[in-house]
């Protein structure tokens, strides 16, 4: 691994950290992603499933373009890093209100999580 690259991890490791401590960490389904220094199609991301707090520089995926990673993760920030090669860092937080404001319709604030859309349609009433 080139010191370039560890650099990354430690910055983009720390960044998670600092996110988490001023309370961008909603769950586990939100990533941080960086370009790789001299190769524009390999990103660091941070792996589905562990909490910001945890993450260290080892913890991070080093992934090209069509990497194993999470689907959201892969198609935001892969896809997002393409469109605007300026960009050097995609940073995708759920800020801690904003779910419950996007859910509120006709006045009435609905239960929701961004992880629950997986059960959309999907459940059934059991009395």
């Amino acid at each position: 691994m080139t010191a370039p690259v560890d650099r990354l991890r430690h910055e983009l490791a720390g960044a998670l950290r600092l996110a988490d401590r001023f309370g961008f960490s909603e769950g586990i389904c939100n990533h941080f992603s960086a370009v790789a220094p001299s190769d524009a199609e390999r990103f660091l991301i941070n792996p589905l499933g562990l909490h910001w707090s945890e993450i260290s520089p080892d913890d991070l995926l080093l992934i090209d373009g069509d990497g194993e990673v999470e689907a959201t993760a892969l198609h935001i920030h892969v896809a997002g890093h393409r469109a605007n090669p300026r960009h050097r860092a995609i940073m995708h937080v759920h800020m801690p209100y904003a779910t419950a404001l996007t859910m509120v319709a006709g006045g009435r604030l609905e239960m929701a999580h961004q992880t629950a859309v997986r059960f959309h349609r999907r459940m059934t009433h059991i009395p």
